[in-house]
């Protein structure tokens, strides 16, 4: 997640906007040297590799038993950063801004919303954790 304080925080900052939609393009991830036929071969975005798919995968090892109240509350808090990151899209692609709101502004508040997700989904994660566990840090400097 560093990247997404670091390399995206600054993009957004200097609306550099291809930048920025870069981590939104989807791509084919099999290997160059894969014999599969195109339609079985995996594609998906920066944002759903390295972030979106492993907080989901993280909430759901958390399940000892079906959805609990925790898995429930950090997938909610999964969504709340996949609809921020959407806003975010729209935002760098000039698509569905308010009347008078800049894409630099619509970008850093979709930002921003994503940030409090994901600190809040480390919050979730902390309550309830066992003491031979250390709890998650902070990901955000506050």
């Amino acid at each position: 997640m560093a990247w997404y304080e670091g390399d995206l925080q600054k993009a957004i900052a200097e609306e550099d906007w291809p930048k920025v939609l870069a981590y939104f393009e989807v791509v084919n991830t099999a290997r160059s040297d894969s014999s599969r036929p195109a339609m079985y071969q995996s594609s998906s975005s920066r944002m759903q590799r390295e972030l979106f798919s492993p907080l989901s995968v993280w909430a759901q090892s958390m399940s000892i038993k079906g959805t609990g109240a925790k898995l429930r509350a950090l997938l909610s808090q999964e969504e709340k950063l996949e609809q921020a990151m959407a806003s975010l899209e729209k935002a760098a692609s000039g698509k569905s801004l308010k009347e008078g709101e800049s894409q630099g502004q619509a970008a850093k508040a979709a930002w921003e919303a994503g940030r409090d997700a994901l600190q809040e989904y480390v919050e979730v994660a902390n309550k309830g954790m066992v003491r031979s566990l250390r709890k998650i840090d902070t990901p955000f400097s506050t």
